[in-house]
């Protein structure tokens, strides 16, 4: 009689958020046994149903990580990071993104894991006036963004421990869309279009990638990624008053009647920044919000669908899916708690 071969095993930080949940069902699905790591305070909503080993750890204590990270285990994907698009706390977000990661390398050196996968961002790139490949400089660290350039250095931060003998790929997602999310900036977008909160926007165009194929791709990584490579994920391209009529025509609701120019546009941002401080409240278009709404961020994704097999999906499909889930989850219910 054959013996039963034995289920891999992943590790995953920021398993409860919007990419996180998605990549642990995926792996799920594809028979791996998962270690699912998430902050003590954190809604582990998004993991309900899915056969994990949900463990609480804060990536700020490297005690928690050595007590829930496996000897050598197959794979190591680190996706926990505060991706907020604003100054505010820049601080924190720094530590998290930074000193995070530095543990989360640390812990994957000592118990010998088989391969790290960092989840970047396209923002690790920075700001550019052509559509990005892997090849190109990344101007992160010359952003007002904090989020950019914490992305840019934490993939410093990898490409250092690769020199000490960490196996680790990168992927660079695009703007994400898909089932699961509620904070991003696509989620918010549907709400405020749904809600008729959104009166105008910005001339900015970016690519757009569903989540699930985003999944995929990283699980593909640890097979047929190379080590120090990164990975660019885009898909559909499209304006963001394309995107707001599409999901008009999804939801309901108002899309943007007006495309303000950028700086007219940027100066709205500063505007509902300081109203937003003022207040004591939360506003979507931050400063820096405005800036990439204002911006073309386009990317190739040329390189993933050669070596990763992974499949862009149309943006209209991505909306529908997304908002479906939302409306299921009773988030295109609530009320808006932001100042646009």
């Amino acid at each position: 009689m054959e013996a039963k071969e034995e289920r891999k095993t992943a590790v995953v930080t920021g398993a409860e958020g919007f990419i996180g949940s998605s990549l642990v069902h995926e792996l799920a699905g594809q028979g791996w046994r998962v270690i699912a790591l998430h902050h003590p305070l954190s809604d582990l909503t998004r993991l309900t149903g899915v056969p994990v080993d949900v463990k609480a750890c804060d990536l700020l204590r490297p005690q928690d990580l050595e007590e829930v990270v496996p000897q050598a285990a197959e794979a190591f994907f680190h996706l926990a990071a505060d991706v907020r698009i604003t100054t505010r706390r820049s601080g924190a977000q720094m530590e998290v993104n930074l000193d995070g990661t530095k543990n989360a390398i640390d812990v994957a050196l000592r118990k010998q894991i088989g391969r790290f996968l960092f989840t970047s961002s396209m923002a690790a790139y920075g700001i550019h006036d052509r559509r990005i490949d892997e090849t190109t400089l990344s101007n992160a660290d010359q952003t007002p963004i904090p989020y950019f350039r914490s992305k840019y250095l934490g993939e410093l931060k990898i490409d250092e421990a690769i020199a000490r003998g960490l196996d680790a790929v990168i992927v660079n997602p695009s703007n994400v869309l898909g089932p699961r999310d509620v904070q991003n900036m696509p989620a918010i977008y549907i709400r405020l279009v749904h809600a008729k909160r959104i009166p105008v926007i910005g001339p900015g165009t970016a690519s757009f990638c569903d989540v699930r194929e985003v999944a995929r791709a990283m699980v593909s990584c640890i097979e047929h990624g190379r080590t120090g490579e990164r990975y660019l994920l885009g898909g559909t391209d499209a304006s963001f008053m394309e995107m707001g009529r599409i999901i008009e025509s999804v939801v309901g609701g108002r899309a943007p009647f007006l495309v303000l120019p950028a700086p007219v546009f940027r100066a709205v941002g500063r505007c509902l920044d300081a109203y937003a401080d003022w207040r004591g409240a939360h506003s979507f278009l931050t400063s820096e919000m405005s800036l990439v709404l204002s911006r073309s961020m386009l990317v190739d994704s040329a390189k993933a669908i050669r070596d990763l097999d992974y499949r862009p999906q149309p943006l209209r499909q991505m909306i529908e899916d997304e908002a479906m889930w939302l409306r299921e989850h009773g988030y295109l219910k609530e009320k808006i708690a932001w100042i646009w």
